[in-house]
């Protein structure tokens, strides 16, 4: 699945925000100057598909963004770009741990997309600790495990941006 994302600046001025997810699914946070960010389209079908499509920009995320917050009716769209978004289709949550009953010495650590970089640290320790010791310690991660994908057992990330 691929994403669209967009850089915006708004003429009037803006009280500082951090980051925002609304329950329509709208993220954006500061960048710079300005914001980045966007609505995801479920209804994107799963491949390659990295054609940039300003008008969703129009029909979508403006309106959602300047009926949150007044001010943002004066933005400006100034760049937007399309990137692959690495998720596991039964459930969007990561895949941790050993790859049982396929390749049990193969250790799994993906499906994070644009938030690995938050979760690398306690990913890294549950590895690390179920490789030495055989289970997790500080934080049990089981419920991550590649059995749940066999098994059909969702885990459902309720957060998506």
């Amino acid at each position: 699945m691929s994403r669209e994302s967009y850089f915006f600046r708004c003429s009037e001025t803006v009280e500082p925000l951090p980051f925002i997810k609304t329950e329509t699914d709208l993220a954006f946070r500061p960048e710079g100057q300005g914001y980045v960010g966007g609505v995801p389209d479920w209804s994107e079908k799963p491949g390659w598909n990295f054609r940039v499509s300003p008008s969703r920009f129009d029909e979508v995320v403006w309106p959602a963004l300047a009926d949150r917050i007044p001010a943002m009716q004066s933005l400006k769209l100034e760049t937007s770009w399309r990137g692959h978004y690495a998720r596991n289709v039964l459930d969007y949550s990561p895949i941790l741990g050993p790859c049982e009953g396929v390749l049990d010495n193969l250790y799994l650590a993906n499906g994070f997309s644009g938030h690995g970089i938050m979760h690398a640290p306690a990913v890294g320790r549950g590895l690390a600790e179920h490789v030495v010791y055989g289970a997790y310690g500080a934080l049990d991660l089981s419920c991550f495990g590649y059995r749940r994908i066999l098994e059909n057992r969702p885990y459902r990330e309720k957060g998506i941006i």
